[in-house]
């Protein structure tokens, strides 16, 4: 039995490590695959699981906001920790105004079909630049997001895409 449960023990320690650096499905970043959703209280919607912490959320099944409308993407030190900002194109900030109203809610970043990060927003938030925690370990985040960067700065990238 004490085997059993140490057993038990080092397999939920893996696991959880394991799930400490998490990366997108390729290592490629095909910029049709970023997408931010914007939570409902529909139950018609879309059900998203973020990969480390397990949280839940209902979103459009719409994505609001692409790649397209993404002009910029960094890595900024908070006190909880690192978190990307996207700064979003004039038309999506006003879009994202328009469509979060009075009551706050939550945005989902997902990439290759998965839930990565989540945003609380509300009428107040600048939707401009907005920062998101995204659950994969600090050191595939800067990586993730300087090859979003780079594929923002090439001029060619809407005509291979």
């Amino acid at each position: 039995m004490k085997t059993w449960c140490l057993a038990a023990f080092a397999v939920a320690t893996l696991g959880i490590l394991a799930g400490c650096h998490l990366t997108p499905k390729s290592a490629a970043v095909h910029l049709d695959e970023l997408q931010l959703y914007v939570e409902t209280t529909e139950r018609t919607g879309r059900e998203w699981q973020l990969p480390q912490s397990g949280v839940t959320v209902t979103t459009d099944p719409q994505p609001i906001v692409d790649a397209r409308s993404i002009t910029e993407v960094r890595v900024v030190p908070l006190d909880l920790g690192p978190a990307l900002v996207l700064s979003l194109s004039p038309a999506s900030a006003a879009t994202l105004t328009k469509r979060v109203g009075r009551d706050p809610k939550r945005l989902v970043l997902v990439s290759h079909d998965r839930a990565l990060g989540i945003a609380h927003v509300n009428r107040d938030t600048q939707f401009s630049h907005l920062s998101m925690f995204v659950e994969m370990a600090v050191t595939d985040l800067s990586r993730w997001a300087d090859s979003i960067q780079s594929r923002l700065r090439d001029p060619d990238r809407s005509a291979r895409e």
